[in-house]
């Protein structure tokens, strides 16, 4: 067959319109599927912070566009009308100085908390393992090649166990709870096409990286779903967060979901947070963001972070594996070669022997030179936590951990976080308080004694008080204490600051180690993921 000009341009408009159609098509059957668990599992562990965490994740939807969307909510008791939240007592009247002091004597300075119902919308049910099971179930029956899962959890959680320590867990209502295992089982039930995103700000919540291993265990290797997530904290520490008041909003999520609208839970605007000037904030974008940001003692991770540490290592002697390795054959993984300074604490085997293809990277050097050719990610947080931590532009790796040290050094000398015993006097002055005013010295009846005393004899008082011996001596040692505590709590966020930025400095050697270290397939499920990470909402 022989064609003209205008059948060759016939023919082409033909395929690219067919093309259109095919790109539409596959556009068009793209879901997202989204998935929330919050709250505590009773009344006393669930916190108004995480009421208002989904409420404000809500309206994040909304102002991204996807009100409509399939979203799906599980909070405490569910739809039960019974009082489930824990909120702070709202106060009839501003404090008299007498009150605030008599509180401190008495050390009764904890803010009193009341009961109500939650007040979240749409709720689907509560936070049970079952429901959550359910729930991926469900999705796992209707979703198609393309479709994305997003699982966003500001709940408690627990620690793993001496044998399994990162198979740590989200506790459900009524003292439920559901495993790392648990839920990598659940998302094994969805197809291998569909990604799933996951963002959990519950204690020890870095355990759920390893849901991107079967049965959420390393030693069963990679499952076949494209999966990654963002963690508030390690696997083995608390994190920040869950509060009786909603005023305060340092964690993890706030910073997160924050980060896609430009603004905090309590309203702050955050700037500077699409990096690539997209028009676009990124998964990835809004977790640098909160890395860089956020003033908590958590250390977050990403799952990406996670393979690098179970597949590459920080020993600058490795040597490359062949594809043809058993290791490749097994499907066995090879724990990283980490150093005393790894941010990781499981047992290190050593890597095959092989001869090696490229030379090894190790922690050392200029800094600027280790996280060159980084993942962006990467490289932002790490050049953006030395500017705050005051690490020269040139630093070698050994002047971080230098740095470090002197912080630490500096912290003991000052007494550290302690809570040594130290003399405030406080007992000499309620007793002399008690000899005048025999009432304001009980814990069990001064409150009521005070609210039935009109201002004017509060502030008499009060000026009273003032004026007795010890009273001076008293009050010095509190603000001398309430500074310690001030510059304590300080340095501790520039200790985490540290350990973040060293979390970081070890991804971008191991990075750089991953193709010594891992087999093709693992090296491209870790780009995989790392676009994974780079979608959006």
């Amino acid at each position: 067959m022989r064609w003209d000009v205008r059948t060759r341009n016939w023919f082409a408009s033909l395929m690219v319109g067919i093309l259109c159609v095919a790109i539409f098509s596959s556009q068009a059957h793209a879901k997202d599927y989204f998935v929330i668990v919050g709250g505590g599992f009773s009344p006393e562990s669930n916190q108004a912070s995480l009421e208002a965490n989904l409420i404000f994740f809500q309206n994040v939807l909304a102002e991204r566009g996807l009100s409509e969307s399939r979203q799906f909510y599980y909070f405490a008791d569910g739809d039960d009308n019974a009082d489930d939240l824990q909120i702070v007592a709202p106060k009839q009247k501003s404090e008299h100085e007498l009150v605030k002091l008599l509180r401190g004597m008495h050390r009764q300075d904890f803010e009193e908390v009341e009961y109500r119902n939650h007040e979240v919308p749409n709720i689907n049910g509560r936070s049970s393992p079952e429901n959550v099971k359910k729930c991926l179930s469900d999705i796992a029956a209707q979703a198609v090649a393309g479709d994305r899962v997003v699982v966003y959890i500001t709940a408690h959680g627990g620690s793993g166990s001496r044998k399994s320590p990162h198979n740590t867990t989200v506790m459900g209502w009524d003292r439920s709870s559901f495993s790392v295992s648990d839920f990598s089982d659940w998302l094994a039930k969805l197809p291998a096409e569909v990604s799933c995103v996951s963002i959990m700000a519950q204690c020890y919540c870095g355990g759920f990286a390893d849901a991107i291993f079967d049965h959420g265990d390393q030693k069963n290797g990679l499952s076949q779903r494209l999966q990654t997530g963002f963690f508030a904290q390690q696997h083995n520490l608390p994190a920040a967060g869950c509060r009786p008041d909603i005023e305060n909003d340092e964690e993890f999520s706030s910073y997160f979901w924050g980060a896609m609208v430009g603004r905090s839970r309590t309203g702050e605007s955050f700037v500077g947070v699409d990096d690539n000037e997209d028009g676009k904030v990124s998964f990835a974008e809004a977790y640098a963001f909160t890395v860089i940001s956020s003033r908590t003692i958590d250390i977050p991770l990403r799952s990406s972070d996670r393979l690098l540490r179970v597949y590459s290592s920080l020993d600058p002697s490795i040597q490359a594996v062949q594809e043809d390795d058993a290791i490749a054959e097994s499907g066995e993984v090879t724990e990283e070669l980490s150093d005393s300074r790894s941010m990781e604490d499981d047992d290190a085997e050593d890597a095959p022997a092989k001869s090696p293809r490229k030379s090894s990277v190790a922690l050392s050097g200029a800094v600027t030179e280790l996280i060159r050719d980084s993942n962006p990610t990467t490289k932002r947080i790490a050049i953006a936590l030395m500017k705050q931590l005051g690490v020269p532009e040139q630093a070698d790796v050994s002047e971080v951990y230098r740095m470090q040290d002197e912080l630490y050094a500096d912290d003991r000398s000052s007494g550290g976080r302690g809570r040594s015993r130290w003399r405030s006097g406080r007992r000499q002055l309620l007793s002399l308080i008690g000899s005048r005013w025999e009432k304001l010295a009980d814990r069990d009846e001064w409150r009521d004694y005070v609210s039935q005393l009109p201002n004017e004899e509060c502030d008499s008082i009060f000026k009273e008080i003032q004026n007795l011996d010890g009273f001076g001596d008293y009050k010095k040692i509190r603000d001398e204490a309430q500074a310690r505590i001030e510059r304590s709590q300080a340095m501790e966020l520039q200790q985490v600051a540290f350990k973040r930025l060293i979390h970081h400095l070890e991804l971008a050697v191991l990075e750089k180690n991953l193709p010594l270290c891992a087999t093709k397939e693992i090296q491209s499920r870790y780009r995989a993921m790392i676009e994974l990470e780079n979608q959006s909402l």
